[in-house]
């Protein structure tokens, strides 16, 4: 059924011609191979006609210590038959390309001059999470305002608003014109709700037929919005909702749950949605897409090997949130001091090591300083359960797993105090985990900075 290839780096000529007959002499339906780079020629030049081949990164696997699937988990792999749902698109073609031609020119503001990039991470947010609503506006408008969230058009509002700071220019005319054809989507998928009224088609087949499904989602607005959804309906309640075989479900938790007769994803964001489909936890995949999104999961999968089953996560070609060639927190972590769990206490919680390199003047303390308009690194870790930093003002959620260093950065606009929030339920104390975050002009950080440095001496 399956041959696994795995090999070291390739340095010399001889290896790799090692590597070509070593893979000629391979007799198997498909071929499996490990953690090759996407860049790699090798990879290409391995596959042969009329074989499946499969490409598995190490960056692949999820992160709970189980680096190689098992027997099960691959047959499961590979008899996962796959299914798109097409919707139509919620814009006409021409108010659809000018978006994404705003956004994209927006982006390259921000590369060209440096300005405006939290409006464009909020305008391409709010362009997401509407092209790939799946339920209907008025549903997520009533969960999002009963967890303190912003509702859509109150989102797009607030966008359009923070970018009047831009002033005149070629930016502000963007931001504003993507903020008007957003809201002109938003009223749009009002009138004509297509992919809530799939993704309902689709639980409506899977309970005719007795079969279980499972609806992947990445938050929990998006997991309590289609259930109030499904519930409504369906005509039950929303802990009803399993015992008609309808599961919803975090992505981040597919490998701990069991598998389904159909696991169905409203919407398709490129590599990590794509990892989850070939995954094999559905027997059946359905994929919710527009004829845009169809095309490029197409590209993926034609790309990676001329139209075999390997998918290749990647980028899409449209409008994304700007990438950071260097992490800034790698080349931080190197001006922190070290922690040791031996060293932690009452007057060191975080067992910080003053005699380590960079860790004399480190600051400890419990509120977080921080100066606008520059941007600030976080580095998270947890001493004893998993917690998650959440600063709602600024958009920003980071589990925190002990024994794990999690980065987050962000580059605060308005001065103020905001709060952060655990937003884990970790435990008996989890009401009580919250601080604030203190963003001040570069004097006031200053001064902070100074009287902070008194206490070191």
């Amino acid at each position: 059924r399956a041959s696994f290839l795995m090999h070291d780096a390739l340095t010399s000529r001889a290896e790799r011609k090692r590597l070509f007959e070593g893979v000629s002499r391979i007799k198997a339906d498909s071929v499996i191979h490990l953690f090759e780079s996407p860049f790699s020629p090798t990879f290409r030049r391995t596959m042969r006609k009329g074989t499946k081949f499969w490409r598995i990164r190490q960056e692949d696997f999820p992160p709970d210590g189980e680096l190689f699937l098992s027997r099960n988990e691959i047959l499961e792999m590979l008899d996962t038959t796959h299914r798109i749902h097409e919707l139509p698109c919620p814009l006409g073609p021409e108010d659809m390309r000018d978006l994404i031609v705003d956004l994209r020119r927006l982006r390259k503001q921000i590369a060209e001059k440096g300005e405006a990039s939290a409006i464009y991470s909020d305008l391409y947010g709010i362009y997401r999470l509407l092209f790939t609503l799946p339920v209907p506006v008025d549903d997520y408008d009533t969960v999002a305002e009963g967890l303190s969230y912003s509702p859509a058009e109150e989102l797009v509002s607030d966008a359009m608003g923070n970018a009047e700071i831009l002033g005149p220019g070629l930016a502000h005319s963007l931001a504003d014109d993507s903020g008007r054809r957003l809201l002109a989507l938003l009223e749009r998928l009002q009138e004509d709700p297509a992919r809530p009224r799939a993704l309902l088609t689709e639980a409506k087949r899977s309970i005719r037929d007795g079969k279980t499904i499972g609806i992947v989602v990445t938050n929990h607005v998006m997991d309590s919005a289609i259930e109030r959804f499904l519930a409504r309906e369906l005509g039950c309640d929303t802990l009803s909702l399993q015992d008609k075989g309808i599961h919803i479900v975090r992505i981040g938790n597919l490998r701990a749950v069991q598998r389904f007769d159909t696991l169905l994803f409203t919407g398709y964001r490129g590599g990590t949605t794509l990892r989850w489909i070939m995954s094999g936890h559905g027997r059946e995949v359905v994929v919710l897409a527009t004829e845009s999104e169809r095309k490029e999961m197409c590209k993926d999968l034609d790309e990676a090997t001329g139209g075999k089953d390997t998918w290749k996560p990647r980028m899409p070609k449209g409008p994304m949130t700007p990438i950071v060639d260097k992490e800034p927190g790698k080349e931080l972590r190197e001006k922190l001091g070290e922690t040791r769990p031996d060293l932690a206490g009452s007057d060191n919680p975080v067992g910080l090591d003053r005699t380590s390199p960079h860790g004399a003047d480190d600051i400890v303390t419990g509120l977080m300083h921080v100066p606008v308009g520059r941007q600030v690194v976080v580095q998270l870790t947890s001493k004893d359960v998993i917690h998650s930093f959440g600063l709602p003002n600024f958009r920003v959620k980071q589990d925190v797993i002990p024994g794990m260093i999690a980065t987050v950065w962000f580059t605060p606009t308005l001065t103020g105090q905001f709060d952060i929030a655990c937003s884990q339920l970790c435990g008996l104390a989890h009401y009580r985990m919250r601080s604030v975050v203190v963003v001040e002009s570069a004097e006031d950080f200053a001064r902070f900075l100074a009287d902070e440095a008194g206490f070191l001496k």
